[in-house]
């Protein structure tokens, strides 16, 4: 619900700042906090949406925090209707339809894993509000170093405030850590067991059709890939989100020439992501299948070892994996090479942001009346 009003306020703040009068304002305010309502669950349950909307629900940590308190006022209903001796599928088909179970892609989340969720976000919402402050912090030592009569100890004060920022955004962020690496971790252990518990209810026709080979990697490689994605990615679609909107907010304050820049540049590395996003995906479904082939050219040199060193066989077994080899090595190179080139654009445009602002400032400075440049 907490995340829901931020996120709620900042939209409608970025939105507002482009209308005129108070009825477009509020016209807008309307919309936007109804969407949001719907969308985290808090007017209707999102278990009357669409699968793949759930889905996209599923990512919004308000959905989360409204879950949570439907369970805290359906306890007591729920527990009286299980000790009545009501059936327990009726009551799970109950949770489910009021959005006291919520999925993340066919896996229940848990009270604790919500918790969590909710945990994190907060302390992520904590550390961008001490990150946009830091800013704040540096004009007012600033304005102070620049204006007669100031005192050291003035200026130690706003010193004090930016380090305690820091230190905070520092113990944030070491508490964002450690929580999402719990979560990510806690996700893939259930994953890891139903894909365990899925395997062993296959008959042998099921395992040859998927060949072991291809199960070991989906129980291993892409497991590990969806922890990864997890404890990393988690951060990013929280922060991202909400220090782009404070950002513009801020910036809006300023001019709007600046805001027009900025959007600009994230107009092309926007552009540039996704352009590189649909050149290498191809090349991922690739990269799986290749390593299956190794897995299984891997697997057959250990059973068959004997085998081949009977019909002395060695050179042949080298060759071949050496080929599924290199071609692995070849695609990953491809794909690296690619994201490499992230780095350096962004890079770019940020340094070029840097400049132009650096540039309208100063047209804007020369620009101003003679009062303006003093003050």
């Amino acid at each position: 619900v907490f995340m829901l009003v931020t996120f709620g306020t900042a939209l409608s703040s970025v939105i507002n700042f482009f209308l005129s009068s108070q009825g477009q304002i509020s016209a807008v305010g309307t919309v936007i906090s109804s969407g949001y309502g719907f969308i985290c669950g808090a007017y209707m349950p999102i278990s009357s949406f669409g699968e793949g909307l759930q889905k996209v629900i599923a990512f919004l940590p308000g959905t989360y925090g409204t879950s949570l308190v439907r369970n805290h006022a359906l306890t007591g209903v729920l527990n009286e209707m299980e000790s009545e001796g009501i059936p327990s599928e009726v009551i799970t088909s109950l949770k489910d339809a009021l959005d006291c179970n919520i999925y993340f892609f066919d896996n229940k989340v848990s009270m604790l894993m919500m918790y969590l969720i909710l945990i994190i976000t907060i302390m992520i919402v904590f550390q961008i509000y001490l990150d946009l402050k830091l800013p704040d912090y540096m004009s007012n030592i600033t304005l102070l170093i620049q204006k007669e009569g100031s005192h050291i100890k003035d200026i130690l004060t706003e010193g004090s405030y930016m380090l305690l920022c820091a230190l905070g955004s520092l113990l944030s962020a070491i508490i964002v850590g450690f929580f999402t690496t719990l979560l990510s971790a806690n996700f893939s252990l259930n994953i890891r067991n139903k894909i365990f518990k899925k395997v062993q209810s296959f008959s042998m026709n099921e395992i040859k059709k998927f060949s072991p080979n291809s199960l070991i990697t989906r129980t291993t490689n892409d497991v590990t890939q969806i922890e990864m994605f997890l404890a990393m990615g988690l951060q990013l679609l929280i922060k991202s989100p909400i220090m782009a909107v404070c950002a513009i907010i801020k910036i809006l304050d300023k001019s709007i020439s600046w805001s027009i820049l900025t959007g600009a540049c994230v107009i092309i590395l926007l552009i540039t992501v996704i352009t590189l996003i649909l050149i290498v995906f191809p090349r991922f479904k690739i990269v799986q299948k290749l390593i299956d082939n190794i897995n299984g050219v891997t697997r057959e040199n250990l059973t068959g070892i004997r085998v081949i060193r009977a019909f002395n066989a060695e050179k042949f077994e080298q060759n071949r994996f050496e080929k599924i080899n290199s071609d692995l090595t070849n695609t990953q190179l491809f794909n690296q090479r690619c994201f490499a080139l992230l780095n350096p654009i962004i890079n770019l445009i940020m340094h070029g942001q840097t400049i132009g602002v650096s540039i309208i400032g100063a047209i804007l400075i020369e620009k101003a009346g003679m009062i303006d440049k003093i003050t």
